[in-house]
């Protein structure tokens, strides 16, 4: 019977860890890269990119045209997105974890077409738009 134990102690700790990492990061599920992006983003009628960083981070650096609305603050201002509701949006942050976390929150306010753009601003290859210096 003790020689059992550990195995049980074992799985007990890789299925923890699987049910943790699949929470954390959804093991890729709806996540987009940057050329898949990149393609999507091209056309501009049918697609937004929100960037969901603090307005410090975003003025550090961020991809052309993207709109930015932080997290802590997107359940009070998703009115400012329902004239987006149709269209594919792809949710950047830093590292992927707070887009994540807008994408539930944009699907459970019916928002049918949203992505998460994998590895954050790290894997933004493109150009970064950065305010002017007076």
């Amino acid at each position: 019977m003790e020689s059992i134990l550990p195995f049980f102690e074992f799985l007990v700790i890789i299925l923890l860890a699987f049910v943790f990492a699949r929470y954390m990061f959804d093991l890729g599920v709806d996540g987009v890269s940057y050329s898949d992006a990149v393609k999507i983003l091209q056309d501009e009628d049918s697609s937004l990119l929100l960037d969901v960083r603090t307005k410090k981070e975003f003025a550090t650096g961020h991809p052309p045209g993207a709109v930015n609305i932080p997290v802590q603050e997107l359940k009070n201002r998703l009115d400012l997105l329902m004239p987006h509701k149709d269209k594919r949006i792809i949710v950047i942050c830093a590292s992927g974890m707070r887009s994540r976390m807008a994408l539930r929150l944009l699907r459970k306010a019916g928002f049918p077409a949203v992505k998460n753009f994998q590895g954050g601003m790290s894997s933004w290859k493109g150009k970064v738009e950065r305010p002017m210096a007076r």
